[in-house]
């Protein structure tokens, strides 16, 4: 017998255990894949890569409810280990080894991972990604210009409430509301387009609070809110301008401030004050709702009256910003106020009864001593993260979140086109700062000016915005 003889027996089941391996791998890769995308869809609807990206790259889990890290573990890990073992067991079986089942096995994998990759590239809006321009400057430079602190002061310092909404839409305010009827008398915006860099919670804030939006810098993000020390250490933001002409500031979230760096973002920008679901429930025991992301709408608006009235018992002025967290996509939750108002688990009626609960809160607010000399600012955050569907895809007009800005001169918003950085020139307007050129950072008083996407088609600004400015950069 030959050498090749002798030698060949040890090597061939040292290679089909390799061939068993290598396919059980990549049907446990195609499994990942596709439950990823489903995950993703299901969890937080059609999100964008920006998104993904700036929180792969922070604390992730950090404030994330105990079900969602659950439900990820086993989509993401679970399954695609159930998959390994049971792909290579099948390939283990004499009978259906002659029958080259590791063959199928490896090329339906391979025609799982080109669909599945064809679904991730839908989900996460990567045809967005591969859009050019022919815009060659430094966009930052071009279009905005930064804030400073030494705006001019007006003599009467109004009082500032803003209030995010989460996923609140423009289409769930209808005029028979107490919310609807405020809108009607204080005006709305003609149409609101959305941006690159404002469709989340925290680059809604940033883009509202600074003029600016919140691009990737960097693969995973080095401009990441939550492990960069001072972010935005360059930008010069509402609240950094109000604190420094003696404003007390104050920023409540009903979730942890710590996800995604909310936090860390107001405290350093302004905010002398930022409190969470942990302080809400020192104070009011018992309030948050498990395994949520915080406590109910209707305590967090509790807690901030106490904290309102204290502020305004004092004698300088007062930034409040507050974070709500009932309609937090995809399926919201049922808060024990709305059920007992007769709402349903069902995500529609429980906007239904967060436009009821925020409509109350500006009423308790507008009947208030201080009102008088106090500008109110409710917005829907971003756009309800629908899971993705043919009904989304064949939507005919783009989503509009749900804005509102509450002058106590009176002075209607004009019924103007509008997007998240143009907020910040705005709402310094209304507490009567004065403005150079009606512009801070890219954003533009609607009271007096238009907004860039009068300027540039939104669509070509949305180009333009995704290209690289060392400009924007600097600001980190």
């Amino acid at each position: 017998m030959s050498v090749a003889e002798h030698i060949a027996p040890v090597i061939k089941p040292k290679i089909i255990l390799r061939d068993k391996f290598t396919v059980a791998l990549l049907v446990a890769f195609t499994v990942f894949l596709f439950r990823l995308a489903i995950w993703i869809s299901r969890s937080f609807g059609d999100i964008s890569l920006d998104q993904m990206l700036f929180h792969l790259g922070s604390e992730a889990t950090t404030g994330v409810p105990p079900k969602l890290i659950r439900s990820a573990f086993l989509e993401l890990g679970f399954r695609p280990l159930v998959a390994f073992l049971l792909a290579f067991g099948i390939m283990s079986i004499p009978f259906l080894k002659r029958l080259g089942v590791h063959k199928i096995l490896f090329w339906m994998s391979l025609l799982g991972v080109l669909i599945t990759t064809y679904f991730l590239y839908d989900v996460l809006k990567l045809r967005e990604y591969f859009e050019r321009s022919s815009f060659t400057g430094d966009w930052y430079q071009v279009y905005a210009k930064p804030a400073t602190l030494n705006l001019a002061v007006p003599e009467n310092k109004r009082n500032l409430v803003f209030i995010y909404v989460e996923s609140m839409e423009k289409f769930r305010v209808t005029p028979d509301t107490q919310l609807g009827k405020f809108s009607d008398e204080f005006g709305a915006p003609k149409q609101w387009y959305m941006l690159p860099g404002t469709q989340w919670t925290l680059a809604a804030m940033i883009s509202s609070q600074c003029g600016v939006t919140q691009m990737l810098h960097g693969f995973v993000g080095k401009n990441n809110v939550n492990k960069t020390p001072n972010p935005l250490k360059n930008a010069v933001c509402m609240a950094d301008i109000l604190k420094s002409a003696g404003y007390q500031t104050l920023y409540i979230d009903s979730a942890n401030p710590a996800f995604a760096g909310k936090g860390n973002f107001f405290s350093t920008h302004g905010f002398a004050q930022v409190h969470g679901a942990a302080n809400i429930d020192a104070e009011i025991p018992k309030s948050q709702i498990p395994d949520w992301w915080g406590v109910p709408d209707t305590v967090l608006y509790e807690y901030t009256k106490r904290k309102i009235n204290s502020l305004a018992a004092a004698s300088h002025p007062f930034y409040v910003a507050l974070n709500t967290v009932n309609t937090h996509g995809p399926h919201g939750v049922l808060a024990p106020s709305c059920e007992q108002k007769g709402f349903k688990n069902k995500i529609d009626s429980i906007f239904n009864c967060s436009v009821g609960e925020v409509g109350e809160f500006l009423s308790w607010l507008h009947q208030q001593p201080f009102s008088s000399n106090t500008v109110v600012v409710i917005m829907g955050d971003h756009p309800m993260m629908a899971p993705n569907s043919i009904k989304n895809k064949l939507a005919t007009s783009e989503p509009e979140i749900f804005f509102l800005i509450r002058r106590p001169d009176g002075v209607k918003l004009p019924a103007k086109n509008m997007t998240h950085v143009d907020i910040f020139p705005t709402t310094m307007a209304a507490l009567g700062f004065e403005l150079p050129d009606e512009h801070l950072a890219m954003g533009h008083n609607i009271y007096k000016a238009d907004s860039l996407v009068d300027t540039i088609a939104p669509q070509e600004l949305r180009k333009i915005i995704r290209k690289p400015s060392p400009a924007y950069d600097a600001l980190w």
